[in-house]
């Protein structure tokens, strides 16, 4: 595909194509994009990424990749159970949906129990991984 550095600003809403040029050139340094821009004609020719995905070297960096996606998964996983286990969520949204008013008012008319689906063991319930106290949880 080629375009012209200024389709490319006017596009990016960029004020001129020497703006375009230089985004552009900082990009193909990045390697975001692989790309060839011809100066005299201001036009840019962009080309398929020439990595062959077949070195140690590029698996070792996927493999790095992929191991950092996993740590983020795991950590939002614990944040958000950290978060939607918590009275104050689950009193905030209650109220919020107007299903059960205050946790207080449900806990005063049925015992103190929570509301149905709200247990505080077993699955989904106050103990989380390895037996660790994780707060308590909606159920299913």
């Amino acid at each position: 595909m080629t375009l012209s550095l200024g389709d490319i600003a006017n596009s990016v809403k960029l004020e001129n194509p020497k703006q375009a040029e230089k985004a552009v050139l900082r990009m193909i340094e990045d390697k975001e994009i692989f790309a060839t821009i011809n100066q005299k004609d201001g036009m840019v020719s962009f080309d398929e990424n020439p990595e062959e995905y077949n070195t140690n070297s590029m698996l070792s960096h996927l493999d790095s990749q992929i191991r950092g996606t996993i740590d983020l998964a795991l950590k939002l996983r614990t944040v958000d159970e950290e978060i939607s286990g918590s009275l104050e969520y689950i009193q905030k949204t209650m109220h919020e949906r107007g299903r059960w008013g205050e946790m207080d008012d449900f806990d005063m008319m049925h015992g103190g129990r929570g509301p149905p689906g709200f247990r505080p063991g077993g699955p989904g319930g106050r103990k989380g991984r390895k037996g660790k106290d994780k707060g308590m949880f909606l159920a299913n």
